[in-house]
Formats: C-alpha cells, structure tokens, sequence
C-alpha cells in the first residue's frame, strides 16, 4: 500500500470554498485533506510532494459522447491539421508506406473550406494510392473524398444517378471529381472493413489514455451491446482506468434484459 502526501498547494473543490493545503492519497485514492492548520493522520508515508503552490482541480467528466466511434478514430488517419490541400497530401504521404496494396486507406477530418491551394480530387488520391482504395470523411462527416480504387470497389459507372438526400460530384465531362456527399456516402461505408476486435481494443485504450492526459477520469456514452462488451473486455485486459456510465438505445432493451442485465447492474 503506498502513500503519498502532496503538500503547500492550492487545492480546490469547492470555487467559493477556500482551497486546501494538503492532500494525502493512498494507492491512488484520496483519503484525507487538510488545511495548513489542520493535522495530518499520522501514518506511515511514502513520498512527500511539494506542489509549490501549484493548483490542484477534481477529475473533469464528459457527459456525452460515444467511446467506440471515438476510438475508431485511432484508426484512421487524421487529416484535421491540413490547412491545405497540400498539407492534407502530405499527412496522406507520410502514412503511405503502412498499408498493404489493395488494402483500404480510411481517414477523416480535412476542411475544404480552409483550402486555398485547391479543393479534393479523385486524380491527387490516385497519384498516391493508385492500387489502394481511399475513403477520407470531412470534417463535418457530411463529405468523403475518394479515389478511383475505392469507386471502382463499389461498382460505380460514369451513368450512376445520384441516390435520394446525396451527391456525387462530377466534373465538367460528367465524370466523378472525388467528392461524395451524405447519402451517397452511405454506399462507400457498406464496403469498408469493419476493424477487428484486437485493434478496436488497443484503440479504446488510446483514446481512454487521451482522455486521462487531458484531466477525465469518467464519462456517459450513448451506445448498445457491442460497445457494452467491449469495454468489459478492455476492463480485463487492461484495467479499470475509466469510470464509464452507459445510456443504451430503447431499441436494444429487450435484448440487454434477455442478457441479464439490470437495474444497478455495474460495478
């Protein structure tokens, strides 16, 4: 059991409270603060830390948000710094070399609107990943930029109509310019491998690292059985680093009651 005590510090828990002096945790849990006048219990102590006045906060919480889709974003390449059209290409060449011929290339996060430089097009994907099929979601998730591979994948054809609520945009001689939108979105999804449970694990524990660097020890995720059993196997393997509060779609009560699961049921 070890114990640490972090002293001459502002600490807060309260905004209109006056902060704390001392805090002392014993693994990983707080179990007493203090004043400057208050006494420390007297227990054996490991390591004495001197704060220098720093600031110490509570663990923030997000209150909505969906873990597993977060997570997938591990593993997709993130386009979300390109500020042009040639920095998006460069991100898109750095990542080339880690992706098998034929396998497909998903990213998402670019902003056409920020471009100065040129806007997406199927040639600049092609010239890049000529055997490899790409799909890049905007930023907005209202966009995807593709290739000739990934076109080709699906069965497109130069006479394809555009499906009802989406677009595929075409240039001057009618064919595709690498731009899809909303609906027609839809049609590259239902091709992109779906990732495999190993990675989809060591991915939520990126993001759950991500989320601790940042200051957030618990969260509430609006999602349904397949994230529920994900995590239970993440907590196995590794540990229960995350606080995770579940909000599941009405659609899917009937088959979580069929599994057993209940009211209170947690940990």
């Amino acid at each position: 059991m070890q114990t640490f005590i972090f002293k001459n510090a502002n600490i807060f828990y309260n905004p209109e409270a006056t902060p704390f002096n001392w805090l002392l945790t014993q693994n990983g849990r707080i179990i007493a603060l203090g004043h400057k006048t208050d006494p420390i219990p007297k227990i054996e102590i490991d390591q004495k830390i001197d704060l220098k006045q720093k600031y110490v906060l509570p663990a923030w919480g997000d209150a909505h948000l969906h873990s597993l889709w977060a997570a997938r974003l591990f593993l997709e390449i993130d386009l979300s710094p390109a500020r042009s059209l040639q920095q998006a290409l460069n991100i898109l060449k750095k990542a080339k070399n880690s992706f098998k011929p034929e396998q497909w290339v998903i990213g998402r996060g670019f902003n056409k609107n920020m471009w100065q430089d040129g806007q997406p097009d199927r040639q600049s994907l092609d010239r890049l990943f000529p055997r490899n099929p790409v799909y890049l979601e905007s930023q907005d998730c209202h966009a995807a930029w593709v290739n000739s591979a990934a076109i080709k994948r699906i069965g497109l054809t130069k006479t394809a109509v555009d499906p009802p609520g989406g677009k595929f945009s075409r240039n001057a001689n009618g064919e595709f310019s690498g731009l899809v939108f909303d609906k027609a979105m839809e049609i590259f999804k239902k091709v992109l491998p779906p990732p495999s449970e190993e990675q989809l694990l060591n991915a939520l524990d990126r993001f759950v690292k991500q989320l601790l660097k940042n200051g957030v020890t618990h969260i509430h995720t609006m999602e349904g059985a397949e994230a529920l059993n994900l995590w239970q196997k993440y907590f196995k393997r590794f540990g229960r680093k995350m606080r995770v509060v579940f909000y599941f779609p009405v659609d899917e009560i009937e088959n979580l009651i069929q599994a057993g699961l209940h009211s209170g049921f947690g940990d």
